[in-house]
């Protein structure tokens, strides 16, 4: 969580690794995906900051300013990432829809692709949301479904899967409803 100016600066480096550099105005002119990626990050990561440490008459203005510009770039890009849910080192590397939901807790070094929807209800009938932990060093392909409490670090998620229990530490789940695929030892 994003706490003082230190941590901005280390959670927007952190970012800042997975990709090549910043936008140019080339991308500011062609208004392409990593323009729309590294701006909706750079929202985020403030909108936390100013969420965290808004205190007196400017601290809440800035946090007014702040999360009309979050926003906008959340459904400009369609990327529903709320503030303080994910850890640094968050990587999207293509604009598309997601949503993560507002109890999520994602860890670091996370990578997220389109269509990745990551909520969890307690059942049918009740829309009362509870927490969903994912660890660090997790992967997300492509349309997966996340439904679960619990993921454990290191794992990857098939494309389209939709992970209904808890994955362990170090796995790789695929499928629908998601299995953990067997190890192969050579």
């Amino acid at each position: 969580m994003i706490k003082s100016k230190k941590d901005l600066e280390y959670y927007l480096s952190e970012d800042r690794k997975h990709y090549k550099s910043k936008p140019t105005w080339i991308d500011w002119l062609l208004k392409s995906d990593f323009y729309y990626i590294w701006n909706f990050l750079t929202a985020l990561r403030w909108m936390e900051y100013r969420t965290n440490t808004a205190r007196g008459f400017m601290g809440r203005i800035m946090l007014k300013y702040q999360t009309i510009r979050f926003y906008h770039l959340m459904h400009k890009t369609q990327m529903y990432i709320y503030p303080n849910v994910c850890g640094p080192g968050l990587y999207i590397p293509h604009k598309g829809y997601m949503l993560i939901s507002s109890q999520g807790e994602i860890g670091m070094n996370c990578t997220i692709r389109p269509g990745t929807l990551i909520a969890s209800n307690l059942g049918p009938g009740n829309n009362k949301l509870r927490k969903v932990i994912v660890g660090d060093n997790v992967e997300f392909s492509a349309g997966c479904k996340i439904l679960c409490k619990k993921i454990g670090n290191n794992v990857s998620v098939g494309p389209n899967a939709v992970v209904s229990k808890n994955v362990p530490d170090n796995s790789i789940v695929m499928g629908n409803p998601a299995d953990i695929v067997p190890k192969i030892g050579f």
